[in-house]
């Protein structure tokens, strides 16, 4: 279970899938990293944790000035990808919350195996009854409506491309003065 925050208040409660070998590599990482953008991509039945830096890759491509969005399946249970929540991974202690709310648990003493958690090795709890609370970025929406996640997410800023404009004004120039000299060819000929 992962509750997303935003603005200090619970504004999603996500069931997720997390028992794969990416969400936990990218649950390892959280505890490295203080900030780490994850992603949860939403299919009709499963939602799985990712690292976002590798959906990004394959969800959108930046060309001139425009971002263009693919078609995505989850890699793990190839379902198509309905939207893709972000949160920043940066964890207190207080948030994470075992045993449906009533147990804190320090976020270094958290070590991942494949089929339970473990907390020092004192008691095995199971992934289903573990609640992780992280800072909500956006939805996917949420991201093409506003330049600040752009920015954060897709590492992205609208510029003005004057360079791009004059490329495409010279090969227009040069494309009307190939035509023309085919024209003159043709009519001399």
């Amino acid at each position: 279970m992962i509750l997303l925050k935003k603005d200090n208040k619970i504004y999603k409660e996500i069931d997720v899938h997390t028992l794969d070998p990416i969400s936990l590599d990218s649950y390892k990482n959280i505890i490295e990293n203080d900030k780490l953008i994850l992603c949860i991509l939403i299919c009709n039945t499963t939602r799985y944790v990712y690292r976002a830096t590798d959906i990004i890759e394959m969800r959108y491509s930046i060309m001139f000035n425009t971002i263009h969005v693919y078609l995505l399946k989850d890699p793990i249970s190839r379902e198509e990808v309905k939207d893709v929540y972000y949160f920043m991974s940066k964890l207190n202690k207080n948030d994470v919350l075992c045993n449906n709310k009533e147990e804190l648990c320090n976020k270094r003493e958290i070590l991942f195996n494949k089929d339970e958690i473990s907390f020092n090795n004192k008691k095995k709890i199971s992934s289903k009854n573990i609640i992780r609370i992280f800072d909500y970025v956006c939805n996917e929406r949420e991201l093409f409506q506003n330049e600040k996640y752009k920015k954060i997410i897709l590492n992205y800023e609208y510029k003005e491309d004057k360079v791009c404009v004059y490329v495409i004004i010279i090969l227009g120039i040069f494309g009307l003065c190939m035509m023309f000299m085919l024209v003159f060819r043709i009519i001399v000929n």
